[in-house]
């Protein structure tokens, strides 16, 4: 018993703190995307006039029909349009990578906070049973197919666990970005699961729990900032490149 609490009513917590830490993690996801695609939004107000300059009026476009097909087909070859497109959609695109990214550093350490070892035993418990059947698989497991049964095992909820939606995206965002299918497609380990499973299961939470350390202690903000900082940088030096891009200028 710790702080009035049994290992298994711990276990049984752990689905209910990961929901409460996964929702700080999308809020933080959200503010990703609202204040990149903002920042992303405000810059290419400042570049657009430039870009644009000197294409405002295009007589086949007032045609229709064919004629404005043939407008749609020049301005998709033309290099203005793709820096609008990665100012506009590619740029709150990366946001959202990145912001994927940062929402499970923040759910993590959320719920590792006093409790890592035991976010340790969880996700190696609930991982164990797909290396189990990699085990018996005769001969050499890459990690493709490492990869596929785990996520596969931890799609599915073990029988009597009620498993929600948010804790079935951070099982298996939390594995793969800990990259627990490289341990699991190994000879040695394949071997120590089929010889010794106990050992086996030990050894895969003891890997778990390194890399959750390492992920943990990951800055949230670095990533935004970073590419906010290119994108304001580009921007500001755009009347030395947009010259390049639109040449009526």
């Amino acid at each position: 018993m710790v702080n009035g609490l049994s290992a298994g009513d711990r276990e049984e917590r752990m689905p209910w703190v990961i929901a409460k830490a996964v929702g700080r993690g999308l809020a933080l996801l959200v503010a990703y995307v609202v204040l990149g695609t903002l920042v992303s939004w405000v810059s290419f107000g400042f570049v657009a006039g430039d870009l644009w300059r000197g294409l405002g009026g295009i007589p086949a476009a007032r045609a229709g029909g064919p004629g404005a097909v043939l407008v749609l087909l020049v301005f998709l070859l033309m290099p203005q349009t793709w820096v609008t497109l990665a100012y506009v959609l590619g740029l709150p695109a990366l946001y959202f990578a990145l912001g994927q990214k940062t929402a499970l550093v923040a759910a993590a350490s959320r719920v590792a906070r006093g409790r890592s070892r035991r976010l340790s035993h969880w996700l190696a418990r609930k991982s164990f049973p797909a290396c189990e059947a990699l085990a018996r698989v005769p001969g050499a497991v890459s990690v493709r197919s490492a990869t596929r049964a785990l996520l596969d095992k931890l799609e599915r909820s073990e029988p009597g666990e009620s498993q929600s939606l948010a804790t079935r995206w951070f099982s298996k965002k939390l594995a793969r970005t800990l990259r627990i299918a490289e341990i699991c497609s190994t000879a040695g380990f394949l071997e120590q699961t089929r010889s010794a499973p106990d050992a086996a299961q030990s050894a895969l939470e003891d890997f778990i729990d390194a890399r959750l350390v390492a992920l943990t202690h990951g800055k949230r903000w670095t990533a935004f900032l970073l590419v906010a900082a290119l994108t304001l940088i580009v921007t500001l030096l755009h009347p030395y490149w947009v010259g390049y891009v639109n040449p009526r200028i």
